[in-house]
């Protein structure tokens, strides 16, 4: 309840700073204000959205989701178009292999695929570094794969990646998160039947997803 009565002022709020900036022609120095009180609205908002599916999710199932027929590839297409808008300086590389069609939750799995993203930016060893991103048929699985050059994970911390409100120790504090990215992302996939996984090292890290195509697919105990 309290994570939904924030939601509207903070909609409210956001909806009035976009009115004034396509209405007045401030000086720059209004319009550099307003810009930067537009992206603290926006961390909020995403912080509250964070803790709403953190409520949402149970330990035994995951996130509720709503399945249909979808395809991958455009899906996560289309995220990598959002985050170039975001992130204009950084390249992000798309491979697909074979058709990636099953029965998912598009709005879900476009979250796993922006926070796995957002991730791989957030964490990259420099702005020049490419951010892959790879949509691939692996029998009756589907598979999602981020990667990102950057300081590997400490073998430590690995455990620990997917657990509630952990951050990592090069994560900026201007990123807007609370550390449950990576847990809300586990916690779709477990509700779809499938698991998250993550490498790390020298060379990159990379974060692979499992989906079973089909619901039939989904264990019992998931």
């Amino acid at each position: 309840m309290l994570a939904h009565d924030l939601r509207q002022p903070l909609h409210a709020f956001l909806f009035a700073n976009e009115a004034i900036v396509r209405s007045v022609s401030a000086p720059n120095s209004v319009v550099s204000l307003l810009t930067m009180q537009r992206g603290a609205a926006h961390r909020m908002t995403r912080m509250v959205a964070e803790l709403l599916d953190f409520t949402r999710s149970r330990p035994e199932t995951g996130m509720p989701i709503e399945r249909r027929l979808m395809d991958l590839e455009p899906l996560a297409r289309s995220v990598i178009e959002e985050m170039r808008v975001g992130h204009p300086s950084r390249s992000f590389r798309l491979n697909v292999q074979g058709p990636c069609i099953g029965c998912w939750d598009r709005d879900r799995l476009a979250q796993v695929c922006s926070n796995l993203i957002g991730n791989a930016v957030e964490h990259s060893s420099s702005p020049s570094s490419p951010i892959e991103v790879g949509v691939a048929k692996r029998a009756e699985h589907v598979e999602l794969s981020v990667s990102n050059e950057g300081t590997p994970i400490p073998s430590s911390l690995r455990p620990e990646l997917f657990e509630p409100f952990r951050r990592g120790p090069d994560a900026p504090k201007a990123s807007g998160g609370l550390g449950l990215g990576l847990y809300i992302v586990q916690q779709i996939v477990r509700a779809h039947g499938g698991t998250v996984s993550a490498e790390s090292d020298v060379r990159a890290t990379v974060f692979r997803v499992s989906l079973p195509i089909a619901p039939s697919s989904v264990p019992a105990s998931a």
